[in-house]
């Protein structure tokens, strides 16, 4: 990401901060919902709409661009398995994009024509191989970890996200190693279930957690306090999360409360103002956790812009999802996760 490119999105976040501005800066794009594991905390599987065409997806992407994304985030399921996703990545690059995906490196080498120009990946990794084919299915292990030596090998940037579970707390240092050994860095999502009467059809969620993963909040906790020890000590480049998004777990109390409809104090959630998330049938959502819970628009029926514009209220106004918690922090204008995020992009 180039400079400008930067002070295009500080001048972005500004303008919502101050003046009310809409603009699309970050989008996360779930190009599929297909997937080559069974990953047991995962209800993708559990999902069969269709997938935007090629010619789809391109105008998705062409209508991002046009209404000033920054950053583009391809997940899904698993994004390599779509014959097209290169096709997706150059035109993305060429309307300026950073790209970013998603993925448990199935393949990698294997479809590197089509992976060659994203920027960063991260890559899912929960743990020594025991513990992360438990959790993924067997083999996943094999392939994330072939797919570091890959992309090593190609000089690419990749980063380790891992699902914190009652399985693998115990090896966090396992992954923290794991990361400074291969020159990357780790970031951390807790694992979170939600009743099933709060979602409309369609939801990806699963709503019953495996007894032996659910961790309480009294071990997230912590969990919690020991990252933020490591991150502000010996691991303070080797963890990617930010220290202000492990103290806003650490101060948000019972953390089987996933979604709360008052603000944080510590943000301003900029859903469907400043970043979006897209179904892989083209459906438009604020953001991704609001799935099941609000109507969609779609962008193939409306275009991009028209259904960025007419985005559903929020039901929530704060949560403990990592991905979106980071997001908010930084466009907040959280000084330490600026920081944190701008020194590794």
């Amino acid at each position: 990401m180039t400079f400008l490119d930067k002070l295009y999105i500080l001048q972005s976040v500004l303008r919502a901060n101050y003046f009310g501005l809409r603009r699309p800066i970050s989008c996360h794009f779930a190009v599929t919902n297909r997937c080559v594991w069974q990953c047991r905390y995962c209800g993708f599987k559990n999902m069969h709409k269709h997938e935007c065409t090629t010619q789809q997806a391109l105008d998705i992407v062409s209508g991002l661009a046009e209404t000033g994304c920054r950053r583009l985030h391809l997940t899904g399921g698993e994004p390599a398995l779509r014959q097209d996703l290169g096709a997706i990545v150059t035109l993305a690059k060429k309307r300026g994009m950073l790209v970013t995906i998603a993925t448990t490196g199935w393949h990698c080498e294997k479809n590197w024509d089509n992976l060659r120009d994203i920027d960063i990946f991260f890559l899912s990794f929960d743990g020594p191989r025991e513990i992360h084919d438990a959790q993924r299915g067997n083999g996943s292990y094999e392939a994330v970890t072939t797919a570091m030596d890959f992309l090593d090998r190609q000089k690419k940037p990749f980063w380790l996200t891992t699902v914190l579970t009652a399985c693998n707390i115990p090896h966090i240092d396992f992954i923290l190693d794991t990361a400074r050994d291969r020159h990357s860095q780790a970031n951390f999502h807790l694992l979170y279930y939600t009743a099933t009467s709060e979602y409309l059809d369609g939801s990806f969620h699963l709503h019953q957690p495996d007894a032996d993963m659910a961790a309480n909040t009294k071990i997230y906790q912590d969990a919690i306090a020991y990252l933020l020890k490591r991150k502000k000590g010996d691991m303070r480049h080797v963890i990617g999360s930010s220290a202000t998004y492990l103290e806003a777990l650490a101060q948000w109390g019972d953390l089987s409360e996933v979604y709360r409809k008052r603000p944080s104090p510590r943000y301003r959630c900029f859903a469907g103002q400043l970043y979006c998330y897209i179904d892989a049938n083209g459906d438009l959502y604020p953001c991704g956790d609001v799935m099941g819970r609000v109507q969609p628009v779609s962008a193939l029926e409306h275009g991009f812009a028209t259904a960025f514009r007419t985005l559903p209220p929020l039901p929530c106004q704060s949560c403990i999802v990592a991905c979106f918690n980071e997001l908010n922090l930084m466009f907040s204008l959280n000084p330490e996760n600026i920081l944190n995020w701008v020194r590794r992009v």
